[in-house]
Formats: C-alpha cells, structure tokens, sequence
C-alpha cells in the first residue's frame, strides 16, 4: 500500500547549452516563499525531492 500523501519531486537543471550544472540548489518553497525542502543537484543535473504532498513552489 503506498502513501498518497507523499510526493517525489525530481528534475535536471542545466544552463543555455543544456549543459548539467553540478551542486546547483533547489528549493521547494511553501505559499509563503518559505523553504521546506532543498536538494543540491549531482554531476548530471539531476535531484530528487521526497516530501508530503501539499502545495509548493520551486525556484
């Protein structure tokens, strides 16, 4: 049985030539433009976020 209150957020950050950024910081922000969760990208761009499901924004 899975939790359907928990959320994966996952991505890959790159720049303008699609090249992966390394240790690039992302941040899950509540309403209030508070961070929740951060996550730092690996040497391909990519991260991944677990959470509890309720409304975010990224930056």
């Amino acid at each position: 049985m899975t939790d359907e209150r928990k959320l994966v957020i996952s991505g890959k950050v790159t720049d303008f030539d699609n090249n992966p950024l390394q240790n690039a910081e992302v941040e899950i922000n509540n309403d209030r433009f508070v961070a929740i969760y951060k996550a730092n990208t690996n040497d391909k761009g990519e991260y991944k976020i677990s959470g509890k499901r309720q409304s975010y924004r990224t930056s």
